[in-house]
């Protein structure tokens, strides 16, 4: 995924990498339902065994089972129930959440988030993975809701490197016209915030599926999967909604090529980003 060998005169390369491959882990449950989800032979009975053993989960659980969003008019007092009601999909995407939050919370100029702005626009790519499953022909996997929550994560690690001269650097690439963001990033740091965010995805145990979504989510033509696929088009209903920053690039043919693998039509898409806009104020409050 990255040459270790290759040089870099403007980051300590090796040092970032050691960075990304230490974050605080995930806990082993979290892990182990992420696990279970891209596992297409996990019943409900055992993904509800694993979250039993967390009571902090098990609560959060059943209290978004119940929330005014989620709720019917019975009650849910079984975690099978809730994990019934939402979905393994939805529900590893709130425990990864809760896990994530406080990080993904912290503002990072370097890339035009303030406070708060980057959980935003991770919380709006998560919904629209979850959205546009609806509209896809092909089916999209239920852990890629949570690589579309975690597909920034690496721009965390990356942004502590990006000291004033590198950022030149990175602005000079962009306007002389060489590169687009991405290629700017990989001109000049050697590697870019997908490939940071894979690396931190292994560290976590996360399944391969998972990793790879977050690694190519802006070049899903590079992987060739239905989860990639579904990220790249989720980040973009997050941008398309007003969760991003201006600096998102739009490259019409990937975008088309990326709508073609998955079976969506253009009005489809533009419906998921209504239904995206109309419910993210909805997913924010989950977390509160």
């Amino acid at each position: 995924m990255i040459s270790h060998t290759q040089p870099s005169g403007a980051i300590d390369l090796p040092a970032l990498i050691d960075v990304a491959r230490h974050m605080e882990p995930l806990p082993v449950s979290v892990t182990r339902l992420a696990g279970m989800v891209a596992d297409e032979r996990t019943s409900i009975g055992q993904f509800v065994e694993v979250i039993h053993y967390d009571p902090g989960l098990t609560a959060r659980i059943l209290q978004l089972a119940n929330s005014a969003a989620s709720a019917s008019v019975q009650p849910v007092t079984t975690v099978k129930n809730a994990v019934s009601r939402l979905g393994m999909g939805v529900v590893l995407t709130f425990a990864v959440g809760t896990q994530v939050r406080r990080r993904l919370r912290q503002g990072i100029p370097e890339f035009g988030y303030s406070e708060g702005g980057l959980w935003h626009h991770s919380l709006a790519s998560a919904l629209g993975a979850e959205i546009l499953s609806g509209y896809c022909k092909t089916t999209v996997p239920p852990e890629t809701f949570t690589t579309a929550l975690l597909h920034d994560i690496g721009k965390l690690v990356l942004c502590r490197y990006l000291r004033p001269e590198v950022l030149d650097l990175l602005r000079r690439a962009l306007s002389e016209g060489r590169a687009g963001h991405l290629d700017a990033e990989r001109e000049v740091l050697q590697l870019h915030h997908g490939e940071v965010g894979g690396l931190i995805a292994q560290h976590w145990n996360l399944p391969d599926s998972i990793v790879q979504g977050i690694v190519h989510h802006h070049t899903p033509e590079l992987a060739e999967s239905p989860s990639v696929c579904a990220v790249y088009l989720a980040n973009r209903v997050a941008h398309e909604i007003g969760a991003g920053t201006n600096k998102h690039e739009t490259d019409e043919a990937r975008f088309a090529r990326a709508l073609d693998y998955m079976g969506l039509t253009p009005a489809g898409f533009e419906a998921a980003c209504k239904t995206a806009g109309e419910r993210l104020d909805e997913v924010v409050k989950r977390y509160e």
